[in-house]
């Protein structure tokens, strides 16, 4: 069965016609890899299926688990199981692994406003720091600062964000 379907899309930054006819299918359980050389479009391609601005898919269609998500709003889209991680990773370096995962749980949650106060001490995380690498007991994410050094802590919030479960 296929999951996602591109067909023949093509995508705009302004009025550059970057992604031209670009078309794929991926199965479900399918692991598939997007190849290319450097400006040649990977990541816009990306941005066009995730939803994500710009750039601004104007034909062809984009299909997941059989629902049309051409040009759907990106929290819609993270919603029904689509992320993009950036290279980036955009992280908020003061906040622990932990923290940050709450912080997108927070924010993915379609029922929150902008006015509520976040307060991590009901998720049972404490805003002191520690250099061990404990974990925290709500969701065995490190308690160590995002700004450690090791790449991995930097990393693992970027990742573990597009890989867990909506809460809407």
């Amino acid at each position: 069965m296929t999951l996602l379907d591109v067909d023949n899309i093509n995508g705009y930054y302004g009025e550059s016609h970057i992604i031209q006819d670009v078309s794929m299918s991926v199965d479900d359980g399918e692991i598939t890899a997007l190849l290319g050389r450097n400006g040649a479009g990977k990541t816009s391609t990306l941005r066009c299926i995730s939803g994500a601005t710009p750039p601004d898919v104007r034909s062809g269609a984009i299909q997941f688990d059989g629902t049309d998500i051409t040009n759907a709003p990106p929290e819609d889209i993270a919603v029904r199981g689509i992320s993009l991680v950036p290279e980036e990773r955009r992280v908020f370096t003061d906040l622990t692994v932990a923290e940050n995962l709450h912080l997108a749980d927070t924010v993915r949650n379609k029922s929150n406003t902008w006015r509520r106060k976040l307060d991590f001490r009901d998720e049972g995380m404490s805003r002191r720091r520690s250099t061990s690498t404990s974990r925290d007991s709500t969701n065995g994410a490190p308690r160590r600062p995002a700004r450690s050094p090791e790449a991995n802590s930097r990393c693992s919030p970027s990742l573990a964000r597009s890989t867990r479960a909506p809460t809407c």
